[in-house]
């Protein structure tokens, strides 16, 4: 009987140490919560130079570049000189539905209010007869151009230049441009486009664009407003012209930059204000989405190949006071502040021509980005197996190296 009466008593202190079990371990704080990784973004620029006429093995850098500008895996990557529609369309699908922005400048042939015939009814008839008969067209691509004017130097010599001009910029081969130069003009390189565009894996929360007074070819700026880790973050991509002391028809001297680089820093400005768009911008201010109104203190981004820079180890300053002028208002480079940097147009590299100096003209400037750092590099840097117009050959891909940098939280 002793036995029978234990068992109740022992169940009960069981009973009672379980509740104590559980009330302790319900006293006890839930462990915290895995905290958030601090953002990071990696930026990319990357100057393509695919200008037909002007530059090496254009169709067989292209047909290798758009992958390999893809596997950059960039989350923001602004290019610039890739001006035919099928490169551009082959980038477009390289870097598919990851990037749901991508954006570029519609052509803009000509500066003109009115349509003026560049050429008379029969102005060019020698002219188209020569080229078409001379074998160019049928020519690599490299060497098109090179041909037309040799050939038929006397032909193009006795019709006027904007004629010329037009017959040659023109986005088809000659023959096809001659219908367009009857009615109109086209009185900028590969039909007026700008070779610009600038993709993001960020949704754009805004967007707008300037064309900026240039000469041969178009030059202007894309701007969004991403939605990224940071926050919003106001992104500009660009390329100026190039100053040299050959006044060539795709050439200016330093005034014309100057200009630009006035228009474009209005811009920056009333693009970030939301007030882009609507009157008093500078050189060919164009309406887009708009800004979302107010001046903020989001970061920005100014990213492209700016057709100038600093003097450092390995490379000369070419117009630097322009340089200083984005550095003076707040810009900063990390790139170029990290020891050992290098140049991006460089004398070394096999596709570079008639180049005095080395430079570092290509850039991703930063301002604002506040408890974080940036990681820079040089990309696309080695040859490739390329096909040219003599055959297969290594080469870089372009004239210029692409400039990366990532940007990490802390």
């Amino acid at each position: 009987m002793l036995h029978r009466l234990a068992w109740p008593s022992l169940l009960g202190a069981l009973s009672l140490g379980a509740l104590a079990l559980v009330s302790a371990c319900s006293s006890e704080e839930a462990p915290p919560p895995t905290p958030e990784p601090p953002p990071e973004m990696t930026l990319a620029s990357f100057d393509a130079g695919l200008s037909v006429g002007a530059a090496t093995a254009v169709d067989g850098r292209a047909a290798v570049m758009m992958d390999a500008l893809a596997d950059l895996k960039a989350d923001v990557l602004c290019t610039q000189e890739i001006f035919r529609p099928a490169d551009k369309s082959a980038l477009e699908t390289a870097l598919g539905d990851a990037y749901p922005t991508k954006l570029s400048i519609a052509n803009d042939p000509n500066d003109q209010e009115e349509d003026n015939p560049a050429c008379g009814e029969d102005e060019a008839n020698d002219a188209i007869t020569c080229i078409e008969t001379s074998g160019c067209e049928q020519m690599c691509v490299d060497d098109r151009d090179a041909c037309i004017d040799m050939a038929c130097a006397s032909e193009l010599g006795n019709i006027s230049q904007s004629c010329s001009r037009c017959l040659l910029n023109g986005p088809s081969n000659v023959a096809g441009n001659e219908f367009t130069c009857k009615v109109s003009s086209i009185d900028y390189a590969y039909g007026g486009a700008f070779g610009l565009g600038l993709a993001s894996r960020y949704d754009a929360l805004a967007t707008e664009e300037i064309v900026l007074e240039s000469q041969g070819i178009r030059r202007g700026a894309i701007y969004a407003k991403l939605d990224t880790p940071f926050g919003p973050v106001h992104t500009f991509c660009t390329q100026l012209s190039e100053v040299t002391e050959d006044m060539d028809m795709n050439l200016v001297g330093e005034d014309q930059q100057r200009a630009q680089l006035d228009a474009l820093l209005v811009f920056i400005e009333q693009a970030i204000a939301g007030t882009a768009g609507t009157g008093g911008m500078g050189a060919g201010g164009t309406s887009g989405a708009g800004g979302s109104g107010g001046e903020d203190d989001a970061p920005i981004i100014l990213m492209g190949n700016l057709a100038f820079g600093p003097s450092s180890g390995n490379y000369e300053a070419h117009v630097a006071n322009h340089y200083s002028r984005l550095i003076n208002a707040g810009f900063g480079s990390p790139y170029q502040a990290t020891p050992g940097n290098q140049c991006s147009l460089c004398q070394d590299n096999p596709l570079v021509t008639d180049l005095p100096e080395s430079r570092l003209v290509d850039h991703i400037l930063i301002k604002g980005f506040r408890d974080a750092s940036g990681t820079p590099d040089r990309l696309l840097v080695d040859p490739v197996d390329v096909e040219t117009c003599s055959g297969a050959a290594q080469l870089p891909l372009s004239d210029h190296y692409a400039v990366q940098l990532k940007v990490e939280g802390k």
